[in-house]
């Protein structure tokens, strides 16, 4: 079973929706979980609030912030030596989804969190949603 990938960009998506509840909803499935990110290496850099504070734990394992896929083999590798208690979310563009697919096959449990991040630091500074804010937003990181 999938969730649309669009959950995790509400506030670039839409003018009118329940934001504080949709981010309540989803700070819940973080909230005190063991979490190892991987992502692109500048991924954090401009992030103000970051959503995976409620979080009882985060590792990171960086990857490159474009062609991820040029590094797929060792980013399996590295996801893998993860321990198994963890929840694995990936932010790496159009390589999360393979690597989060080829994660769940090992029995892993991985989501492809796309854009949150970015989408609840958006929400959290009530950044204005201008064609060029919105633009800027989905330049890769």
């Amino acid at each position: 079973m999938y969730i649309d990938a669009a959950i995790t960009q509400m506030y670039q998506n839409y003018n009118e929706y329940d934001f504080a509840g949709h981010f309540r909803r989803l700070q819940a499935l973080f909230a005190d979980k063991k979490i190892t990110l991987i992502c692109g290496e500048r991924v954090l850099s401009d992030i103000q609030y970051n959503a995976l504070d409620v979080c009882a734990d985060v590792e990171y394992i960086y990857g490159p912030a474009k062609d991820a896929y040029d590094q797929y083999d060792t980013l399996l590798k590295k996801a893998l030596a993860v321990d198994n208690g963890r929840i694995i979310c990936v932010i790496l563009g159009p390589a999360a989804k393979v690597l989060v697919y080829d994660l769940y096959k090992n029995g892993r449990t991985a989501w492809d969190i796309g854009h949150y991040l970015k989408d609840y630091d958006s929400y959290m500074r009530q950044q204005p949603r201008t064609d060029a804010e919105i633009e800027a937003f989905f330049q890769p990181d």
